[in-house]
């Protein structure tokens, strides 16, 4: 019983008879989140493992983060116990809450008195994990809120997690750089231009503003970074053509050139002017 009684010489459960002790000790699992001990019941009647009542209005004690110690839910329900007297342990600290921009690196610096060290893993809340080590970086390649959990493990096979959060912020696509254009009359006029966007899981939309009255959704090639669109001008003039890519989180970004339109292309030898 020193397992489900204790934890370094602290006694978990106070006033419980040794029957009810035993209950708990059939389906207990002992579980460590960051600076909180938790421990999980089910099936066992929460009426008899903890006031015994059944009671789940009742007022209870909390802990130093504001949670209950336990929730007595009633006949057959599991409860929950958390330590909060023992809050000071700290088997295992992640790190705090975090900031950062898709596409960049984020770093994690975790710490554990744990000694005795059997496993490190880290779930970064994307579907991707890593192990064997307390600091290590990864980059988040979309927006969002990411619960990242650190689970360290020691030679006596007890578990200590913490988790924190990771808010991502979506960075806005960049568009390369394209040139004025010179546009036979009645000859369609295409356009290409490259793009890059630091969250790789984004998807694109582009919209294209002719200048002379047409707006166009453009083309985008995700596999080669690529956006084209096409347009044919039925009068001689100069026109402002602005292309505008947008990416699925609300970002966007957009680059204006100017079209000639004539009825005759000759050859023009003018400064190439590029534009962002």
């Amino acid at each position: 019983m020193v397992i489900l009684t204790q934890l370094r010489g602290y006694p978990l459960f106070t006033g419980l008879s040794e029957s009810e002790l035993d209950q708990i000790a059939a389906c207990v699992s002992r579980r460590a989140f960051g600076k909180g001990v938790y421990l999980t019941c089910s099936g066992v009647d929460s009426a008899a493992v903890l006031d015994g009542d059944g009671n789940t209005a009742e007022p209870v004690p909390f802990d130093l983060d504001g949670a209950p110690r336990f929730r007595d839910t009633g006949s057959g329900a599991a409860p929950i116990v958390d330590m909060g007297a023992y809050e000071t342990l700290d088997l295992v600290d992640a790190g705090p809450d975090q900031l950062a921009l898709e596409g960049n690196l984020v770093t994690f610096t975790a710490t554990t008195s744990i000694t005795a060290i059997e496993g490190i893993s880290w779930d970064f809340g994307d579907g991707t994990v890593a192990a064997g080590v307390l600091t290590l970086a990864h980059t988040f390649l979309d927006s969002g809120v990411f619960t990242v959990m650190l689970t360290v493990t020691d030679t006596l096979h007890s578990v200590a997690k913490d988790r924190l959060l990771v808010t991502v912020a979506n960075a806005d696509p960049v568009l390369g750089l394209l040139s004025d254009q010179i546009a036979q009359l009645g000859t369609p006029l295409e356009i290409r231009v490259s793009f890059s966007d630091p969250g790789a899981l984004d998807t694109h939309t582009v919209q294209i503003n002719w200048g002379d009255g047409y707006i166009t959704d453009g083309e985008v090639d995700p596999l080669n970074s690529l956006v084209s669109g096409s347009h044919t001008y039925a009068a001689p003039g100069d026109y402002p053509l602005t292309l505008t890519i947008y990416d699925d989180d609300g970002g966007a970004d957009a680059l204006t050139i100017q079209v000639l339109v004539v009825d005759t292309v000759y050859q023009y030898n003018l400064p190439v002017i590029m534009h962002h």
